[in-house]
């Protein structure tokens, strides 16, 4: 009987934390975790009972347990090409309710929640860390952003509820056994639970007394204040739309805490949202050119083109045709090439979920394949620059999708080594359309991948034409600048990573804080040499244009690395600008001028003690609402500490004055030892005899003489009624004494 509270909350918690991945459960996965709850609970009572064979039966059972949870995740990879944690992560939304995952984390909750409910309740009783085992599954719903089902947190409540009256029922019966003879009121304050009150008072707390949305009913501020971000306030367009021109410094202030994606995968990339392509020296902002914009392809013909822009495709058919030509690999410097190991810019997947907002564009990648919305939703264009752009509006809120892209970190620093990209625009589009001539003699299917890059190629000389009639608009101060950086330097690669050197030299200083007077370049170059990242990425981009590269200004986010590995977060001061810079025979690569937040992360060596420190930064809305909270549940509990004697007091008032005479004398004896033990005055008043009672009162100017009577009448005197009358004067007594 002991066991049943913590079995029948054990069960619960893992109902509960095994309904978020599916509303409605079958009566089959009640069945299998009463089953597996049972079969813990008979591992922990073997193990309660003998200590030294239990202790190799609980290491062997959670170890088994291991075991079986880690292969039936990787069944469940196989199956969906998914992991398990991203599948826990994102609610279930990336393999539905598969089964391999489902029965793990049944098999995983369930021993979780009996073992530690079993050691907090029957071995060590301790109500706080019970309370906090309860809120787990809350917890879970707010990480994933779910709506909790009322039903569930009913039954969590009821759960503890019912586990900790029992509990202090068996303590009663202890404590009585043992001659602490407790009266019902003073067990009852005794032994409700501070835990079942604090778990009350935080719902309620959370959950009317804090503005929110309809989703996550009561725990999504949980979510905000600890958990990673705000996830309910509205966004505005400038993150669900695209935009007509560039942000400046004033959008990159890094205090916004609103979450806006969560990202799972094994590989870490920028996240692009929008490119621009002319500068307004006049305004100092960039805007797209519209023709870039609206000239689009359906998503399957940019796919099929994009698929095959791999730099590991475009060695191995170098390789062949080397092995068709030899002349031609010797005329362009591709021995390196031919020679060299392979480069592996396999193709990595990003799952991203929006928190709670829909968008227009998916996010995308400097090389993007393609992105694979969640259910049927795959109604969307691109457009010649990598925007994925929705035909019909914006996507779903809280939606997810996979983004494919081939790997730009550490792959192509790789493929530039070997002098890949040590090529004009138009040496590199006639070396490709040599290698596919030859390859189409020799009937190699490489030609489609060559074929693919001298598309882009072409496009990137497009790109320079469109954008020439304004890169003649840049200054001449700043093309001054541009030669002396560049100066000596041919290959395109190496420019570009000397104007990158050129703001890591700390010449340029990286400030947020910082509100120049002048948001022109120029100021920015040789004035105030301090800015946000979209000052340094319009630099970047000018010089590089001065210089004859081909770029283009983007907008986007770096995500922020968190603690856990594959999980990745966006929010609002995750926003960025950074250049991309079009490469022969590699593609569009991103370049990181700026060195500031999460970009020093990746790209800074400093790592001293100083450097450490600056990181730091503090959220002052987010603490000021956590200040808030803590002050106001702090004036709650010095509140309800104040009042319950007053209110305990008064209704005892009450229950005498409407009480029949036999039960108020009763009552009002068992009010006096309850007042002499409280106060430590009569330590064992519960022991003492009616007339020593009312010895040790009488030393302290109280007459009780009535009520101690009375009660001896009615205890052993076999009296069972008594004068009306006398009542009035001891409850004269009890109100005078209080």
């Amino acid at each position: 009987m002991i066991y049943l509270p913590s079995f029948i909350l054990s069960v619960i918690l893992t109902l509960s934390t095994i309904s978020v991945y599916g509303t409605l459960l079958p009566l089959s996965t009640l069945v299998l975790i009463i089953v597996f709850c049972i079969v813990s609970f008979v591992v922990l009572i073997f193990t309660d009972r003998h200590r030294l064979a239990g202790t190799l039966v609980m290491i062997a059972y959670i170890f088994l347990v291991f075991v079986l949870v880690r292969l039936l995740s990787i069944a469940g990879f196989q199956t969906t090409d998914v992991y398990f944690w991203q599948w826990v992560l994102t609610s279930g939304d990336e393999a539905g309710s598969n089964i391999f995952f489902i029965i793990a984390l049944l098999l995983g909750s369930s021993m979780f929640f009996s073992v530690t409910v079993y050691y907090f309740d029957v071995v060590l009783y301790r109500i706080s860390f019970l309370t906090l085992i309860s809120l787990m599954p809350c917890i879970l719903y707010a990480k994933v952003m779910a709506d909790i089902n009322n039903f569930y947190l009913i039954l969590i409540a009821g759960g503890s509820i019912l586990l900790h009256i029992c509990r202090s029922r068996w303590e009663r019966e202890y404590e009585t056994r043992n001659e602490d003879r407790l009266s019902p009121g003073l067990s009852l304050i005794k032994h409700v639970p501070v835990s079942v009150i604090f778990f009350i008072l935080t719902v309620l707390l959370i959950s009317a007394l804090i503005p929110k949305k309809a989703e996550a009913k009561y725990y999504d501020r949980f979510e905000d204040a600890f958990l990673g971000g705000d996830t309910t306030s509205e966004v505005s367009e400038d993150y669900s739309d695209l935009s007509d021109f560039s942000g400046n410094a004033d959008n990159y202030d890094g205090t916004g805490n609103r979450r806006l994606y969560s990202l799972f995968g094994d590989t870490y990339t920028y996240a692009k949202v929008q490119n621009f392509d002319l500068y307004d020296f006049e305004n100092n902002r960039w805007y797209y050119e519209k023709e870039e914009l609206e000239n689009t392809v359906p998503a399957s013909e940019w796919r099929s083109r994009q698929g095959k822009l791999s730099v590991t495709a475009l060695q191995k058919a170098i390789r062949a045709a080397s092995l068709m030509e030899p002349d031609l690999i010797e005329k362009y410097g591709l021995t390196g090439i031919v020679e060299a190991p392979n480069v592996d810019d396999g193709v990595r997947s990003l799952f991203v979920r929006s928190e709670n907002f829909g968008a227009v564009y998916y996010l995308s990648a400097g090389r993007s394949i393609g992105v694979v919305p969640s259910g049927t939703d795959s109604d969307y264009d691109v457009t010649r620059s990598g925007m994925f752009l929705r035909r019909n509006g914006k996507h779903p809120d809280s939606f997810t999708y996979r983004l494919e892209y081939y790997d730009q970190m550490k792959a192509v620093p790789a493929w530039l080594s070997l002098g890949a990209s040590d090529f004009g625009d138009k040496e590199a589009a006639a070396m490709l359309n040599e290698l596919a001539l030859v390859l189409g003699k020799g009937g190699s299917s490489e030609k489609e991948t060559v074929l693919a890059f001298l598309d882009e190629q072409i496009a990137a000389i497009d790109y320079d034409r469109m954008t020439a009639e304004n890169t003649a608009l840049i200054p001449k101060k700043i093309r001054t600048l541009s030669e002396e950086i560049t100066q000596g330097i041919d290959s395109d690669y190496l420019k570009a990573y000397a104007i990158t050197e050129y703001f890591r030299n700390g010449k340029v200083k990286y400030d947020l804080n910082y509100k120049a007077l002048d948001k022109s370049p120029e100021y920015f170059l040789f004035e105030s040499r301090t800015g946000s990242c979209s000052q340094f990425a319009t630099a970047f981009t000018l010089l590089a244009r001065a210089a004859g590269l081909t770029v283009r200004y983007t907008e986007g986010y770096l995500p922020e690395m968190t603690s856990r590995s594959g999980y990745y977060t966006i929010s609002e001061r995750d926003s960025h600008a950074y250049p991309e810079v079009f490469l022969s025979n590699t593609g569009w690569v991103v370049f990181e001028p700026t060195i500031g937040g999460n970009a020093a992360a990746l790209f800074n060596d400093d790592h001293s003690l100083l450097d450490l420190i600056s990181k730091f930064s503090v959220d002052y809305g987010l603490a000021g609402m956590i200040t808030v909270f803590l002050a106001f549940a702090v004036f709650v509990l010095v509140l309800i500490r104040l009042l319950i004697p007053l209110a305990s007091e008064g209704l005892f008032r009450m229950r005498l004055s409407f009480s029949k005479p036999e039960k108020a004398v009763r009552m009002a004896y068992s009010g006096l030892q309850k007042r002499c033990a409280k106060k430590g005055t009569v330590p064992n008043a519960y022991a003492l005899t009616p007339r020593e009672l009312f010895g040790r009162y009488n030393r302290n100017g109280y007459d009780i003489s009535v009520i101690t009577y009375n009660f001896e009448l009615l205890t052993w005197a076999g009296q069972k009624e008594i004068d009306a009358g006398t009542v009035e004067i001891y409850r004269a007594y009890v109100k005078k004494m209080n």
